[in-house]
C-alpha cells in the first residue's frame, strides 16, 4: 500500500524512484506482524519467526522501499501518535531547508488489530507527496514551515483522524486537489495546533 502510493507520486512528479530520499511515516507501523509476534511469545514455547521478527521493525517499510527501488539516499521512519502526519511535515521541512533539492514522503498505516484499540485503527490507509525546496516549475502547490496556529479539522475529519491518526493527511490532499486559494490547512486532530499554509498554485495534476 505504501509502495503503490509512494510510486504513484513519483510517477506524476517526474521523478525517478532510486534517486529521491525518504520519509515513511506510520502511527503504528508493522502493527500486525508485532501483534503476531506478542502472541507467539505469549505461548509456553515463546518461538517466534526471525523472519517475522526482522519484519516489525518500524523502519521495514523504509528497508524493504531501499532494496526494490534500488535507492541508496537515505531514508528515514517515523512515528508520533496523533501528531505523526504533522511531524512528519515538519521533518521533510527541516531536510529540504537543510539540504535542499527533492524527497518523497510517505504516511501509511495498515488496519490494526481490532481487539488492540476498538473503534479505532481503520481503515488502512497511505497517501505519498513529492515535495522540493525552493520555486519549482509546474508545482502543484507551495507548502510552508508546520507551525503552530488556530487551524482546525471539520468535525468529520476531526473525529476520524482521531480513530486512524494517518488520516490527517486527507484534508491538505483534498485542498491541493480542489483549492486554489492560499489557506491554512490542520495536519493534525490534536489542539496543539500543527497546521501548514498552503497556496494552491497550480490544480491540473
Amino acid at each position: 500500500m505504501a509502495f503503490t502510493a509512494a510510486t504513484l507520486a513519483c510517477k506524476n512528479a517526474g521523478c525517478s524512484t532510486a534517486t529521491l530520499p525518504a520519509i515513511f511515516a506510520s502511527v503504528a507501523g508493522e502493527i500486525q506482524t508485532t501483534d503476531q509476534l506478542c502472541l507467539e511469545l505469549s505461548k509456553a514455547d515463546g518461538v517466534v519467526s526471525p523472519s517475522a521478527f526482522h519484519n516489525s521493525v518500524q523502519n521495514t517499510v523504509a528497508g524493504y522501499w531501499s532494496i526494490a527501488q534500488q535507492c541508496s539516499q537515505p531514508a528515514t521512519a517515523l512515528a508520533a501518535g496523533l501528531d505523526t502526519v504533522a511531524m512528519a511535515m515538519l521533518e521533510a521541512w527541516c531536510q529540504l531547508a537543510c539540504h535542499g533539492g527533492e524527497l518523497l514522503l510517505v504516511c501509511y498505516d495498515e488496519r490494526w488489530p481490532d481487539y488492540l484499540a476498538p473503534g479505532s485503527g481503520a481503515p488502512a490507509f497511505a497517501s505519498a507527496f513529492v515535495l522540493a525546496a525552493g520555486v519549482v516549475e509546474d508545482r502543484v502547490a507551495q507548502l510552508g514551515k508546520p507551525h503552530i496556529g488556530t487551524a482546525r479539522f471539520s468535525a468529520e475529519w476531526q473525529s476520524q483522524a482521531s480513530k486512524m491518526p494517518i488520516l490527517a493527511a486527507v484534508p491538505l490532499l483534498d485542498s491541493i486537489a480542489n483549492c486554489a486559494e492560499k489557506q491554512h490547512i490542520s495536519l493534525s486532530p490534536l489542539q496543539s495546533g500543527w497546521q501548514v499554509t498552503m497556496d494552491g498554485l497550480h490544480q491540473n495534476s
